[in-house]
């Protein structure tokens, strides 16, 4: 995973750490040390997608290897696009991390 790609995820990491009550710590936990992010299961699909999307966008020529990098198929990286797509959240967190690539 390319740099940019990494400090787009750990950004969005941080976006999606930040809201609701499941992103704070019992208080007993929160006077003894720092709360980690919160990274859950749309996130990780998200940066997944947003790396593979990156790396075409950079290298168009290596689409192959970028998907095996990723460790996805062509199929799965359109399916993984589709689930995306039908979640206005997961959309919304995507394009953003695409901005500036």
């Amino acid at each position: 995973m390319s740099a940019r790609a990494m400090a787009a995820s750990l950004a969005l990491g941080s976006l999606l750490a930040c809201g609701g009550d499941r992103a704070r710590p019992p208080a007993a936990i929160a006077d003894s040390a720092p709360a980690a992010p919160v990274i859950d299961s749309s996130m990780l699909l998200i940066s997944r997608g947003a790396a593979v999307a990156i790396g075409v966008d950079r290298a168009p020529g290596r689409v192959d290897s970028i998907l095996a990098a990723e460790g996805m198929t062509a199929d799965e990286y359109e399916r993984l696009m589709y689930r995306i797509a039908s979640d206005s959240v997961m959309s919304l967190l995507f394009q953003e991390a695409l901005q500036g690539r």
